[in-house]
């Protein structure tokens, strides 16, 4: 549609359309300011695009014929004749408003702010207004102008134009919040909620742990040069798991050990002294049933202290001995540090029977305080069992008493799987766990095959700082792994690598979704001209 526009001095000049008009008189005009040509362009975009959405039903409703008319060979369109663009309407009551519209940016910031107009609609996005802003309208208005540009210069046709612009709405808003996310939270999602509670646990326990352990990224604690526990962290296990049988020792030492023992003792003498032996006889049956599994399922000669204590305790029934009962326990606690593993996971549960007498003899005379006292001294006394295990191990006496986590959660294990999985064991069995979960050593493999070689970072270095910086920068080289370990161990940067702000990305729209709210902005009711298809 041509255009006459009387441009000064008594010319009148005809132009084959509004755009070429326009780049005319601003040709004539001078170059518009920087701000004017953004505050232009987005409101002409804004225009641009509430015409576009306007003219959509319209464009519908006369797709059905366009095709037909395109690809049947029919002319159902010959005698239809075709709507107004909105635009164009309000521009025979208000051409300044059309002119607004049809406004063409003169700049690169005019540009990316004529097409951030155009996509205000992304405002309906889900979310927080902040989020809407960026996710909505300024990441698909930035992406689809910097397609659009690129194909431009690539030599794309307007039709090529069009997608590369269509495309960069559709996939930028996703790719930006990714990007962000990373920047924010970069090792998000690569921990789930069992590894933040264990890591909760250790630093609670006074057990520090590397964002490499807790996010379980290998490369990441190579760095950290943390692919084994450190002397720290294992001092800081043994210290927390000793606390759970009342000590401060933060070595499991044999004096430590032999100390704990005699204490853990003195505690059930003093808490037996003077009872009345009271035996329930659902006590004697729940031991009968456990000595027949355990005679069933031992290799060995069974132990006659556990194929006699039903007896025995059927025996206290009739002729209390508050004496014999104590004597009893102290034999079969000696057993539960037996080689045999039904012997002593049988006295285990025999003596955990026995504890359960002492504490119904206690409460039939009502000595509370001693009930409350034997609960703690028989849960000291489980730990210290599953702690001397651990620290008379191979890998306890290697490291001189230091507990590591994979000796301690298989001594709990022993005592009782079931409990252990569960979430059993109180205290000492959270701390197996979650050092287990996040303090074991790591494979000398990398996930990518490569063994991790300490000479291999040093020996990349050196040759990189050679080739940069002569002897000088090979000497720099060689240090860049020490230099670099130490910055990612330092405390911001262990804060930041481990952070959980921001949760892994999940995408608000489907790509559908994004095609149908950018499309009107990004061009598609540019295919259809005047009813033609082009």
């Amino acid at each position: 549609m041509s255009i006459t526009v009387d441009i000064g001095g008594g010319q009148i000049v005809e132009f084959p359309d509004v755009e070429t008009a326009q780049r005319f008189m601003a040709s004539q005009q001078g170059q518009p300011s920087t701000a004017e040509d953004v505050g232009r362009g987005f409101l002409g975009g804004a225009l641009t695009n509430a015409g576009a959405i306007l003219d959509l039903p319209a464009m519908i409703g006369r797709l059905p014929m366009q095709l037909s008319d395109r690809f049947l060979g029919t002319d159902m369109l010959a005698d239809v004749p075709a709507p107004t663009p909105f635009i164009e309407s309000v521009g025979e009551v208000a051409p300044s408003v059309q002119a607004a519209a049809e406004y063409e940016p003169q700049t690169v910031l005019g540009g990316y702010a004529q097409q951030t107009g155009e996509f205000l609609p992304g405002l309906l996005t889900p979310g927080g207004l902040p989020a809407r802003i960026g996710y909505g309208v300024l990441a698909p208005a930035i992406g689809s102008e910097t397609a659009g540009n690129i194909a431009e210069v690539l030599g794309a046709g307007e039709t090529g134009q069009m997608v590369a612009e269509v495309a960069g709405a559709v996939a930028s808003p996703a790719a930006a919040e990714r990007t962000l996310r990373r920047l924010i939270s970069p090792m998000a999602g690569s921990m789930d909620q069992t590894a933040i509670r264990a890591a909760e646990t250790l630093r609670r326990e006074g057990v520090p742990v590397t964002a490499g352990q807790q996010t379980g990224s290998a490369r990441l604690r190579r760095i950290e040069d943390s692919l084994a526990p450190s002397t720290e962290q294992l001092e800081g296990f043994s210290s927390a798991a000793l606390r759970t049988i009342g000590s401060n020792a933060t070595r499991a030492s044999d004096d430590v050990l032999d100390a704990a023992d005699q204490r853990i003792g003195e505690v059930f003498k003093d808490v037996t002294r003077n009872m009345t032996v009271d035996v329930q006889p659902f006590r004697v049956s729940q031991v009968k049933r456990a000595v027949d599994a355990y005679i069933k399922s031992t290799t060995a000669n069974p132990a006659r202290v556990l194929t006699e204590l039903p007896q025995r305790l059927a025996n206290q029934q009739s002729r209390p001995n508050a004496r014999a009962m104590i004597d009893l326990r102290s034999t079969l606690s000696s057993l539960t540090k037996s080689a045999d593993g039904p012997t002593r996971s049988a006295a285990i549960e025999a003596v955990e029977a026995v504890d359960g007498i002492i504490a119904d003899s206690l409460l039939a005379v009502g000595r509370d305080a001693d009930i409350s006292r034997l609960n703690t001294v028989r849960q000291q006394w489980r730990n210290y069992l599953a702690i001397e295990r651990a620290a008379t191990s191979a890998a306890g006496r290697a490291t001189g008493g230091l507990l590591t986590p994979e000796a301690l959660g298989g001594a709990v294990i022993q005592q009782s799987r079931r409990q252990y999985a569960t979430g059993g064991r109180g205290d000492l069995g959270a701390l197996a766990r979650s050092g287990d979960r996040l303090l074991r050593q790591a494979p000398s493999t990398l996930p990518s095959g490569v063994r991790t070689e300490a000479m291999l970072p040093r020996i990349a270095g050196a040759g990189a700082g050679s080739f940069f910086g002569g002897p000088f920068g090979a000497a720099v080289g060689t240090l860049a792994p020490e230099m670099l370990g130490g910055v990612v161990r330092s405390a911001p940067m262990q804060a930041y690598l481990r952070n959980q702000l921001v949760a892994p990305y999940a995408s608000r729209l489907t790509p559908t979704q994004r095609a149908l709210l950018y499309g009107p902005g990004a061009g598609f009711p540019s295919v259809f001209n005047q009813g033609e298809m082009q």
